[in-house]
Order: structure tokens, then sequence, then C-alpha cells
């Protein structure tokens, strides 16, 4: 465990050129990066601190453990976010028809009329072709479950 311990170690300093001593966990490096900023607040016109802060944060984010950590929030945010994403897109889906393309200014205005939306057929009218390229893909989007 010391020797892998050590050999990342170099392979941090390595990769970053960072003059900041790399001691161990990922929790280690948010420790030390709470440390330093502590002592910013102390000295903020001290630029050896803004530089070593920059370098512990460059060295959390590319810290396997960090990396895991997002993933795994990002997942957790997708799967809490799910059922949003779907209502919101069945939403977008009953809004904008399917054939805009094919529609034209009067069979907008009525579309949307129908809809209570009059005010929206002027903005898709006035930038169909952008809604078009909208429009494929909502119809044409699924909402993924994982990235």
């Amino acid at each position: 465990m010391k020797v892998q311990h050590e050999k990342m170690k170099i392979l941090l300093k390595e990769a970053h050129g960072t003059t900041v001593d790399f001691d161990g966990t990922l929790e280690d490096l948010e420790r030390k990066l709470k440390e330093v900023a502590v002592k910013i607040q102390e000295n903020p016109d001290d630029l050896m601190l803004h530089k070593q802060i920059e370098e512990i944060d460059g060295l959390i984010k590319k810290h396997p453990d960090y990396i895991k950590r997002q993933e795994e929030e990002l997942q957790n945010w997708l799967e809490a976010n799910q059922p949003k994403f779907q209502e919101a897109l069945k939403e977008m889906r009953s809004i904008l028809p399917e054939n805009l393309a094919k529609l034209g200014n009067q069979e907008i205005q009525a579309h949307f009329k129908d809809k209570d939306r009059p005010r929206l057929a002027n903005h898709i009218i006035k930038g169909k072709g952008a809604y078009i390229a909208i429009c494929r893909c909502i119809h044409l989007s699924t909402i993924p479950t994982a990235w």
C-alpha cells in the first residue's frame, strides 16, 4: 500500500507539475484545500497560496476517488430526475407538432391557437428553421438513463 501511495504521489506531481505536497487520500487533499483556504482568508494577497489552492484543486479533480464520486452523483441525479425529464419531454411533444416543417404559417397559427398559445406561434413563425430543428430533437429524442 505504501509503495502504491508513493507511485500515485509521483504520478500526480509529474502530471500537474505541482509544488503541493500530496500525502494521501482524497480526504487528505480536501482537508489540505480547506487549510489553504483558511490561510488565504488570513492573507488574501499571498500569490503562493493562490497557486497552491489551484494545484490542490487540480489534484482533487484528477483523483480517481473524486471522479468516481462525481460519476455517482451524476447517476443519482439522473435517476432522481428521470420522471421529471420524461414529463417535460412528453409536454414538449404535446406542444410542438412533429410535422412542423410541413406546416404553413396559417396552420402553425391554428395549431397553437387550439393550444391557447398564439404568442408561441408568432415566435415559431419568425424563427421556423430553429424550431424545426428543435422539434426533430424533441420528437426523436429519448431521455438517457445514464451518460
